[in-house]
């Protein structure tokens, strides 16, 4: 159990920052550089959401796409950045299912400008995707016509097609074709992604309480002590990108 003193360290930890790191400069990313690939998982501790479907959807890169709600709600997800600062290059991202067949894992890809609020999947969208990859694989090509700016942050969120057991949850490779991809910020836990407040900070009490691995960022992991609380207060001081 989280004592009260821990409580309080990161609520005030939460209301000191939150402003500041709000306008925190973005991280550098050197010039001309390409994309790249990261693997990640949805899991049974993932956080869900009501997406959006891809049939019939106007993509934009003025971040208002529009896209009608699925009937697959809440389906697991998982947020990756996105950056660059090389101008005018089309907007490319795969993903690609690492289990053995379809039914284990059916991935679905959408890309957001920033902020990204989970609550309202239809604010910000620039584009999204389900089999383009080639059953079952999600793709987003130059085909689209999107177009990503430099000094812009981006969030692609890998998810499933279906919330139903056993094709909701699976590892994945996500992989950018012009602009370098990094993992989430630890900290950035409660939307809108790309604005750390306190609501961050109650929702890593949350996720702590329950025993999430989520909150487990420091070792040994698979325990949840004062050092996964100080993991936490440490990646919310370094602010999110």
């Amino acid at each position: 159990m989280l004592t009260g003193s821990i409580i309080s360290t990161l609520l005030i930890a939460g209301t000191v920052h939150a402003q500041a790191l709000t306008d925190t400069a973005r991280a550098p990313v050197e010039s001309g550089a390409r994309g790249s690939s990261l693997h990640g998982e949805l899991s049974a501790f993932s956080p869900r959401w009501d997406r959006r479907k891809d049939s019939d959807a106007i993509s934009s890169d003025m971040c208002d796409a529009v896209a009608l709600d699925s009937f697959n709600n809440q389906t697991p997800y998982q947020v990756f950045v996105m950056t660059t600062d090389t101008p005018d290059r089309p907007l490319e991202v795969r993903v690609r299912s690492l289990e053995a067949t379809p039914l284990e894992f059916d991935p679905f890809v959408s890309v957001y400008c920033a902020p990204f609020d989970p609550a309202a999947p239809e604010t910000g969208l620039m584009a999204l995707d389900d089999d383009a990859g080639d059953y079952p694989d999600a793709l987003i090509s130059d085909a689209q016509g999107v177009v990503i700016q430099p000094g812009q942050t981006y969030y692609v969120v890998v998810s499933s097609y279906s919330s139903y057991g056993g094709a909701d949850l699976g590892r994945f490779s996500v992989e950018s074709g012009f602009a370098p991809l990094s993992p989430a910020c630890a900290a950035d836990l409660a939307g809108p992604i790309g604005v750390l407040d306190v609501d961050d900070v109650l929702e890593y009490l949350t996720l702590f309480s329950a025993m999430n691995p989520r909150a487990d960022l420091a070792p040994p992991f698979g325990v949840f002590d004062f050092d996964d609380v100080l993991a936490f207060v440490s990646e919310f001081g370094a602010g999110c990108p």
